[in-house]
């Protein structure tokens, strides 16, 4: 893991078209210019700041998508334990329970939002009379 950023990776960091570039290409010249150093170390240092932001962006751009792969994951795991603890209520006849910190936990009937088809209305009436338990959704109310 690397510890510190080179000046120019710094400075590439926060170059925008909103900003001035002036100094941005003045500090390139003065790298190009400066004969104390060796040209290979030069372009080391060049080629090096480059390739450790498109590491960045590269590494980002994993975590994004590990990230939404997680968030997917556990909206599932949710949907399956909202599921689960609505059936285990149903089983025992609990339709509500209260607590300290959420003020109740009740089952009620899934509702849907988005527009459905005509036929598949049709579809879902005959799949909801043949398994009501599907029907019931856990509903979770926010504290006051």
């Amino acid at each position: 893991m690397k510890l510190v950023n080179y000046q120019l990776q710094t400075q590439i960091e926060y170059l925008s078209n909103d900003k001035p570039q002036d100094f941005f290409k003045d500090y390139i010249r003065s790298i190009i210019e400066d004969t104390s150093k060796p040209y290979y170390q030069r372009a080391d240092y060049l080629g090096l700041s480059l390739k450790e932001l498109q590491s960045k962006i590269d590494i980002l751009s994993s975590d994004i998508k590990e990230l939404g792969q997680f968030k997917k994951r556990l909206a599932e795991s949710l949907e399956i334990a909202k599921e689960l603890t609505a059936e285990v209520f149903l089983n025992n006849g609990i339709d509500r329970i209260e607590g300290n910190i959420i003020s109740s936990i009740t089952l009620s009937k899934e509702t849907t939002k988005e527009t459905i088809p005509a036929k598949a209305k049709v579809n879902l009436k005959r799949s909801a009379s043949n398994n009501t338990q599907r029907d019931e959704l856990l509903h979770i109310p926010q504290a006051a």
